[in-house]
């Protein structure tokens, strides 16, 4: 009986307006808070950066902007990875080493299939290690 009172109160007045306008209160914080983390990450540009990012993008519901803003992350998390791997491969070549060569491959495996993969595939294949 407490339990079929209290759901009633809460569909049928000003308590089921307050918990909407506050739900939606919250709502409109977490989306602002992704927004400008993933404004700042494209900025600042962090595997760091990007995890704070994508956790509060985790808080969002499904949908548009939760899709659009993990798009955004994505390119971000390209361009970091393809940087990273460019940074590498020239190490690799200037130094010969075989830790620059490791780090170099895992960051080249990270991106997707396409010609800057495999163009830093082909040059660090063409390299010799010490």
């Amino acid at each position: 009986m407490l339990r079929s009172k209290r759901s009633t109160a809460w569909t049928n007045g000003a308590d089921k307006t307050q918990l909407q306008k506050r739900l939606d209160a919250v709502k409109k914080s977490l989306s602002d808070q992704a927004q400008k983390l993933v404004s700042y990450v494209e900025h600042h540009r962090s595997h760091a950066n990007v995890e704070k990012a994508l956790q509060a993008i985790s808080n969002l519901p499904a949908g548009a902007e939760k899709n659009n803003l993990l798009t955004r992350i994505n390119k971000v998390q390209y361009l970091i990875n393809l940087q990273q791997a460019q940074k590498y491969v020239n190490l690799t070549q200037k130094y010969k080493k075989k830790s620059y060569k490791s780090v170099a491959q895992s960051y080249i495996n990270k991106l997707p299939k396409g010609s800057e993969k495999t163009r830093l595939q082909k040059r660090l294949n063409s390299m010799q290690v010490r």
